[in-house]
């Protein structure tokens, strides 16, 4: 089985969360690195990637830097070619995030074809066509955590941001 990672562009607003894995604000990419205990599989001067699992799941986790500051982390979930359980996946990582969290601030799905809206049983279809895309954002004292899994890709992608808002 092949294994790819596909990241989504990042959105408009710089996302967030203040404490993913004890990192945060601001830290150095040394002071990342000395908490982290997953795989490092590549540094840049303003990347540090890990393999692990975040929430659950095999995941890359990525940290992004700016003047050696942690600015932003994102979750990028690895998935094959099989679509049967993105949605429920999703619903997974939703609720241990619900968990630490609360419940989200906002959450829905951005539907591209309605034709299955009514039909839960077959959102991990829909998401397998690109026909939805389904989010939950949490807005913690300036800091945003956005959960997002959207499709046609093969793989599929489901990525979790951490940013603080501009």
């Amino acid at each position: 089985m092949k294994l790819v990672l596909i990241l989504l562009s990042v959105m408009a607003i710089s996302i967030s969360a203040q404490q993913y894995n004890l990192a945060k604000w601001g830290m150095s990419q040394s002071q990342v690195k000395a908490i982290e205990d997953k795989e490092l599989l590549n540094e840049t001067p303003n990347l540090i990637t890990y393999e692990g699992h975040a929430f659950g799941y095999p995941a890359l986790i990525n940290y992004n830097f700016e003047d050696n500051k942690l600015k932003m982390i994102y979750i990028g979930y690895v998935y094959s070619d099989e679509f049967q359980i993105l949605f429920k996946d999703f619903l997974d990582v939703r609720d241990n995030l619900a968990f630490l969290y609360d419940e989200p601030t906002e959450q829905g799905g951005d539907w591209k074809n309605n034709e299955l809206s009514d039909y839960p049983e077959r959102y991990d279809e829909a998401l397998h066509n690109g026909d939805v895309t389904f989010y939950s954002q949490w807005n913690i004292e300036g800091d945003i955590i956005a959960l997002v899994i959207e499709g046609p890709y093969t793989p599929h992608t489901m990525t979790i941001y951490f940013g603080q808002e501009e």
